[in-house]
């Protein structure tokens, strides 16, 4: 598969990790696999009083739309 500019670069799915703070909360998300072909997207989000945690399975970044299941040329 060839990939764009903005798939090539992609922090995203290329990093697997993004970061954010706020005011009211903070938290993290990521670009993962359990086994080959088995991609997810993992969400974690603290505030003052709670934590909330979430898992997507994705086929394709939700950022830049790469297919996660393809090899890179």
């Amino acid at each position: 598969m060839k990939l764009t500019e903005k798939q090539k670069n992609c922090p995203y799915c290329h990093v697997d990790f993004e970061a954010w703070t706020d005011e009211y909360s903070s938290g993290f998300s990521y670009i993962d696999s359990d086994f080959p072909g088995h991609w997810y997207v993992e969400t974690k989000i603290c505030a003052k009083n709670f934590v909330l945690k979430t898992r997507t399975t994705i086929d394709c970044c939700p950022k830049c739309g790469r297919q996660l299941n393809e090899e890179e040329e």
